[in-house]
């Protein structure tokens, strides 16, 4: 049933009720049935027990949070419309709100949600108009009604994350940090874990950062890629030599530059590594240099040609000994 079936629905089905208003008192049954969570016997109590003439706004819209927990939606959007029939209601306003939200309309959803607030300034209006507004590519207004709603409840996991990213978007990581601690708190995953350790080394909290970046390095996607390298080059800042080698050994080698292959080769030594292995790291250290004449380039020059010449591979060790003194005949 698309939108415009469920307007016809609420206009020919239910408008039974916009001829009749029998202002029919509250249903203690029913009500009792919506309270205590029992969606499906309270549509079915409303259907065998409550004319359709002699519901009022309230039941309607309680009708339609109880279809809406079913998962129909454009039943429930068809109560909450024949509510509003009936006047203003907070309650229908706030479903439509959420119903329009789900079913992707973020244009009626945000004025559905506006009315909601001003007839009741809610976290959970507030946060239908968010919704709304993030889809609609509105940061501006989603972070003032996310900010809305973390006032009113701050422990809205989802209400916290999406301003935390919000926030995290805009480099404003010292707010985001808070907030995306919280989302990640309540079960945040790998993805959550990462923004925060941006936002630490942001700031030079180097172990906070390194602590985040574990936890997203323990999922799957991020087990190769960006995570763990930031993990490496962090590490080797902190001289943790053998957790930086660690680390550089986990990551596919393509996303390796040649400073990278150089902090590589370092750790690996200064670990204890066999000699052939990391003097295999610094000739690919090497390559990629090229003809740069960096200290750290220098150093895998001076490093791997001794080891030629230990090696006795003799045209090998001269190509970097004599790059070595063009680069600083006085060296």
């Amino acid at each position: 049933m698309n939108v415009q079936a469920v307007k016809r629905f609420a206009r020919n089905g239910f408008l039974v009720v916009g001829v009749i208003v029998l202002a029919a008192a509250a249903d203690d049954t029913f009500d009792r049935l919506i309270s205590s969570g029992k969606y499906a016997d309270a549509i079915k109590y409303a259907e065998d027990n409550l004319p359709v003439g002699n519901r009022d706004a309230a039941i309607w819209a309680k009708l339609g949070s109880a279809y809406e927990k079913q998962d129909f939606n454009e039943k429930a959007l068809a109560c909450y419309m024949v509510s509003l029939r009936s006047g203003k209601n907070y309650e229908a306003y706030l479903g439509g709100a959420r119903v329009y939200n789900n079913l992707k309309q973020p244009e009626t959803a945000v004025d559905m949600a506006k009315k909601a607030i001003e007839l009741k300034a809610t976290g959970e209006a507030s946060w239908e108009y968010a919704r709304a507004c993030i889809a609609m590519g509105k940061p501006a207004e989603a972070k003032a009604a996310l900010e809305r709603v973390v006032e009113s409840d701050p422990s809205n996991v989802v209400a916290n994350r999406e301003l935390g990213l919000l926030y995290y978007k805009s480099n404003d990581y010292q707010k985001a940090l808070a907030l995306l601690k919280v989302a990640m708190r309540s079960g945040g995953n790998a993805e959550i874990a990462a923004m925060i350790a941006t936002a630490f080394r942001a700031q030079n909290q180097l172990d906070s950062t390194v602590a985040y970046l574990k936890i997203a390095a323990q999922d799957p996607k991020f087990a190769r890629g960006p995570v763990v390298l930031d993990l490496a080059r962090i590490y080797f800042q902190q001289e943790k030599f053998q957790p930086c080698s660690e680390s550089y050994g986990r990551i596919d080698q393509s996303q390796l530059n040649a400073m990278d292959f150089y902090q590589y080769a370092v750790s690996m030594e200064k670990s204890g590594e066999k000699e052939d292995s990391y003097m295999k790291v610094y000739s690919i250290a090497a390559g990629k240099f090229g003809t740069a004449a960096s200290k750290e380039a220098l150093t895998v020059r001076e490093k791997y040609g001794r080891w030629c010449l230990k090696k006795k591979n003799y045209p090998e060790a001269l190509t970097h000994l004599q790059f070595l003194y063009s680069a600083d005949p006085q060296g």
